[in-house]
């Protein structure tokens, strides 16, 4: 490839130019420049004129910051106002694991009454629509476990199933200097969307 020459380029727009602007007599004539802007100007995308609706904008007024004093803060400016009662967000949140604990543990007694077997975990905690409701189902019942409320065990065909604990079990395990055995429970998406 080979270098650009300006110079090169200018004398064969100025030959081509002449060529163009002169007639059948072979007299020289200037350079016709207005045939060079017909034809190159439409190579070019022509920008609209902008205008404004009112004219030029006039700048906005600076607001000048005021200096604030320091003020110190005298006995009668502290003065607190104390709620009369105070409400404790986390409390309500204990009240409804509480709650749900309950209701998981009456539906456990009730189906082991009902049926005279042992209710499959995976059916008490998978939830069809909401993997992390399943999470937290299978966080309760593991709650469950740990104060000895129900006890979990694994059946005949080998599935994990829960079933309510005899108050005496309760009992013994708690007299007994036992250190809580935990077992871990490994769910993902892909085992919760084929349950």
């Amino acid at each position: 490839m080979r270098d650009y020459d300006h110079v090169d380029f200018a004398q064969k727009v100025v030959k081509y130019l002449q060529e163009a602007s002169q007639d059948d007599d072979d007299a020289v004539q200037p350079v016709n420049w207005f045939l060079l802007e017909t034809r190159i100007t439409k190579l070019f995308k022509k920008v609209p004129n902008y205008n404004t609706l009112l004219g030029a904008l006039e700048p906005l007024e600076k607001k000048v910051p005021n200096k604030r004093k320091s003020m110190k803060k005298t006995a009668l400016q502290a003065v607190m106002k104390v709620p009369d009662k105070i409400v404790s967000q986390t409390t309500t949140e204990e009240d409804s694991v509480e709650q749900t604990m309950r209701k998981i543990r009456k539906l456990i007694l009730g189906y082991c009454k009902e049926r005279q077997e042992p209710l499959d975990l995976f059916k008490l905690i998978i939830h069809p629509d909401d993997f992390g409701r399943t999470i937290r189902n299978l966080l309760y019942v593991s709650f469950l476990v740990k104060d000895g409320v129900v006890k979990l065990s694994k059946d005949n065909r080998g599935s994990l199933v829960v079933q309510p604990n005899r108050k005496a079990d309760q009992q013994n395990e708690h007299s007994s200097n036992r250190t809580g055995a935990q077992t871990i429970i490994s769910l993902n998406m892909h085992q919760w969307t084929v349950c």
